[in-house]
């Protein structure tokens, strides 16, 4: 695979202009993740943090240089009560980034994901399920194929269950999937089984490369009022002058 290109998806992570720093060991675990589940090992993994601890950025880390196809979706708050439609944004872009133009379109004897969202076939978790599988067999028979549902939290539970049915039944290494979650909010992906990675604030040290001008004691300040959340530490940063940064003004 090596020289190939990654196929991604249009709304996947995108490199931010901040300096990624930090995070070194999880970068590693998630790359090595991601080739033992090629090689049959577990192929789901849960990412969890409070919102701006650096789980998007880490994945675009982590991925930055994976030669699969790589499709990424995120769940959407407002779509969370509505049956299916996780899937149907999943389903859509596995056709639009990995489905050979050959294959696309050719009958299989099962409902599309839009004859199922709009209520015009049987809907069971088997049948959804089995479209899913489908969808994601084409979708890694030419390459590995890694799926991330960034804010996993807000998917709806119809999705999940479809998402995780398929999974079971895909052969070793076809398929790894990545999710992300808020810290205290439930998530129907940690009942399936999956494997779990928790998201710490960085250091001090770590976050005084994301402002190599201030005054280490104002670092110091920052880190502890917002316990090492890259996201946080940006944004008061954003908010101070400058005899704040230089530590003459107290923050």
């Amino acid at each position: 695979m090596a020289g190939s290109t990654t196929q991604q998806s249009s709304d996947e992570p995108r490199t931010p202009l901040s300096q990624f720093v930090g995070r070194a060991a999880e970068v590693e675990h998630l790359q090595q993740f991601i080739a033992q589940a090629q090689r049959g090992g577990a192929n789901t993994l849960l990412i969890e943090g409070e919102p701006g601890i650096g789980k998007t950025r880490l994945l675009a880390e982590a991925t930055r240089h994976f030669t699969g196809n790589l499709v990424h979706v995120k769940g959407i708050e407002a779509e969370g009560s509505m049956p299916l439609a996780g899937l149907s944004l999943l389903t859509t872009r596995l056709a639009q980034h990995c489905t050979p133009p050959s294959e696309a379109g050719q009958p299989t004897g099962l409902p599309s994901v839009a004859e199922l969202v709009a209520g015009l076939a049987p809907a069971s978790s088997s049948v959804v399920g089995m479209v899913l599988l489908e969808e994601l067999v084409k979708a890694s028979a030419h390459k590995p194929l890694v799926v991330v549902i960034d804010d996993a939290h807000w998917l709806d539970e119809a999705s999940v269950v479809a998402i995780v049915f398929a999974l079971r039944r895909l052969h070793a290494g076809e398929v790894t999937l990545i999710t992300t979650t808020r810290t205290g909010l439930p998530c129907a992906f940690r009942s399936a089984g999956c494997e779990e990675l928790h998201l710490e604030g960085l250091d001090r040290e770590e976050l005084t490369l994301l402002a190599a001008d201030l005054n280490p004691e104002v670092v110091s300040g920052i880190h502890e009022l917002v316990r090492g959340n890259p996201m946080a530490f940006l944004a008061v940063l954003g908010t101070l002058s400058a005899e704040q940064r230089s530590g003459v003004l107290p923050l």
